[in-house]
């Protein structure tokens, strides 16, 4: 089923999630062509996660929606492997305007708190240093991500890789950063790789367990395109055995 958003609403995407309460009765079809219009009666945390479907299928046995899984700080998401779609962390702490470029200072951006300490450690650390790196984007709801999707669509066309469907997107996480610095104009931009910040990045950040998500020629692995700027916390423990080079074979 796809659902008409609005009197102007003329573009319909191929994708359709079915959800259901924990008692498997039907609580939403939602067409990511719309705004996300969620069924609050079901309630904060108590949705089941059916499917996604491509071609406006659906899966009819309900038996076989699996329990809303535990998020833990490596949950690997990526194409495709998707998140929960309207998982939230309970964990988010605002982040500092100290540590958000100009252009988001007046964004309410967020993270876990975990991942939140390690970014302002390694931030600080590199300001030390006389590098300067600023946070662009942080945490983004399932609704934010489907805006995105659904701009990225209309203006791109379905083949664009570079915006994530809502529910496979690493930012729902509340674990990653887009970063940028002065010198690259505080742009989500390839040139980034060409700026002090992202040489330091690449030497230093998984001394603080925060490694770059997709690095280049790793799309075959995960489906997204290089971002040099898109840099994943996901855990302390891992700096002993890991580092940006290595990162990319055991993400899945």
């Amino acid at each position: 089923m796809c659902h008409k958003i609005g009197d102007d609403e003329r573009f319909f995407l191929p994708d359709v999630f079915v959800y259901y309460r924990h008692d498997k009765s039907r609580v939403r079809d939602f067409n990511v062509s719309g705004l996300v219009d969620r069924d609050e009666s079901a309630g904060t945390g108590t949705e089941r996660y059916n499917s996604y479907n491509s071609g406006f299928s659906r899966i009819s046995d309900i038996s076989t929606a699996p329990d809303v899984i535990s998020i833990g700080i490596d949950f690997p998401v990526d194409k495709w492997h998707p998140v929960p779609l309207f998982y939230e962390p309970e964990d988010l702490i605002s982040i500092p305007a100290r540590y958000k470029a100009p252009s988001s200072v007046n964004r309410d951006l967020k993270l876990r708190k975990e991942a939140l300490y390690w970014f302002i450690e390694m931030i600080d650390d590199a300001e030390n240093e006389g590098i300067e790196i600023k946070i662009i984007s942080a945490y983004r709801s399932s609704a934010y991500q489907a805006i995105l999707y659904r701009r990225a669509i209309k203006n791109h066309g379905l083949r664009q890789t570079w915006v994530a469907k809502p529910g496979y997107s690493e930012h729902q996480l509340g674990t990653t950063c887009d970063l940028g610095t002065a010198e690259s104009g505080y742009k989500l931009t390839v040139d980034f790789e060409h700026t002090r910040a992202f040489r330091w990045l690449m030497e230093n950040s998984y001394r603080y367990g925060i490694y770059l998500s997709y690095p280049k020629n790793s799309a075959w692995l995960k489906g997204y395109n290089y971002e040099p700027w898109h840099f994943r916390y996901k855990g302390k423990s891992r700096f002993n055995i890991m580092s940006n080079e290595s990162e990319t074979f055991f993400t899945r």
